[in-house]
């Protein structure tokens, strides 16, 4: 990515600006240190925002942006973004439980709205998006659609 740099430095002040406190990791959460972060979290309780230093120069952009969606999300929209349902969905999803069609449902809409937002915040710091954008939303979108949901019996 030719200017990965620029755009991440930018992502970087933007956090400071939301005291949003940002690590990079190769690979391993700060949350849970025997578990592994494959692209990136947002933890809203300590405004940390993790991402794995490993990936692609684009994969880090797009996850930086989709996190700081989430941040941003958390803070215009606290009703949604701390709901018992929507934490309780996380919470079984996280846990590798099975989880119900609505919990996958909130699940779903938390991820689309922190993928949107974050094309809003890149748009606010003239970072240009490409398909690379678009192909990374599309993949985490697509991972989320595929949580298998529990019997309703």
């Amino acid at each position: 990515m030719k200017n990965f740099n620029l755009y991440f430095n930018k992502l970087l002040e933007f956090s400071k600006v939301c005291n949003v406190s940002v690590y990079l990791e190769n690979g391993v959460s700060l949350k849970e240190k025997d578990s592994s972060i494959e692209l990136g979290e947002f933890d809203p309780r300590g405004r940390v925002i993790s991402l794995n230093s490993k990936n692609p120069e684009p994969v880090q952009i797009a996850t930086f942006l989709h996190e700081l969606g989430h941040f941003y999300d958390h803070m215009k929209d606290p009703k949604f973004s701390n709901s018992k349902k929507l934490n309780k969905a996380y919470s079984s999803y996280i846990r590798e439980k099975p989880v119900t069609a609505e919990e996958k449902k909130k699940i779903i809409e938390c991820e689309r709205r922190a993928w949107f937002y974050g094309k809003v915040i890149a748009k606010i710091l003239n970072i240009p998006l490409g398909k690379w954008y678009d192909k990374e939303r599309s993949c985490g979108m697509g991972f989320y659609r595929s949580i298998p949901v529990k019997d309703s019996q």
